[in-house]
């Protein structure tokens, strides 16, 4: 383990790529700029550590960021942002509220819209989750609708009855289409009954949330 306490560094300081098992900082005051970049390590600590300018952390490896403390991934986040890194800035971020996840304490609201964000985009980092889930939700709300439409009346043409000839595809597939995409607050079909209506309203939030985080993710790429 290398460790630093109570120092001042009043120069430039450079740890780029060097590898360590654990590198440890407490009560350390940077008045330069540092760099850790290409640096690799299972863990690092950064306990009541100030960079009087700026900290590079471009591409650092950290083997085990699961075992580091919250405070110490928040200022390498930071500090990713500070130098316009937005890769490795969200890669940190999703760290951060995986850890986040892992706290007992957390609130129950808390924990549902980290949960949503996990498994929409990965906190912004996959855009094809986002698809995944956007897809995912639309599927299991057009399923609850057929099975609601099965034991109530309305004029909405899909239901399960296999008694009955089977829809065709063709139809199926169009009506998961319009059920996905269009708005339908003029489809007298769907609000021919209160519960579709309300299914709907429903799947057109989580729909739209799901649209929303692919987009986000798409953006990790774009312009910050």
């Amino acid at each position: 383990m290398f460790k630093f306490s109570k120092c001042n560094f009043d120069k430039y300081v450079y740890f780029d790529k060097s590898d360590f098992f654990e590198i440890s900082f407490d009560t350390t005051f940077f008045k330069e700029i540092v760099s850790f970049q290409n640096l690799s390590c299972d863990k690092i600590k950064l306990n009541r550590t100030h960079f009087d300018k700026v900290a590079f952390f471009n591409d650092i490896n950290i083997r085990n960021p699961d075992n580091c403390d919250l405070k110490t991934i928040r200022l390498i986040k930071n500090h990713l942002l500070k130098v316009e890194n937005k890769i490795d800035y969200l890669k940190y971020n999703a760290i951060e509220h995986n850890n986040l996840l892992r706290n007992s304490k957390l609130s129950v609201n808390d924990r549902i819209l980290l949960n949503l964000n996990k498994q929409s985009n990965d906190f912004g980092n996959n855009w094809i989750l986002g698809i995944k889930f956007t897809i995912k939700i639309g599927v299991q709300f057009f399923l609850l609708l057929l099975i609601v439409n099965s034991f109530v009346i309305s004029r909405y043409p899909l239901y399960f009855n296999f008694k009955e000839e089977i829809a065709s595809y063709s139809q199926i597939l169009t009506e998961f289409l319009k059920f996905i995409f269009s708005f339908g607050f003029d489809n007298k079909e769907i609000q021919s009954n209160g519960f579709l209506y309300l299914i709907f309203i429903a799947s057109k939030i989580f729909i739209g949330y799901g649209i929303y985080q692919t987009i986000s993710a798409f953006r990790k790429y774009g312009k910050s």
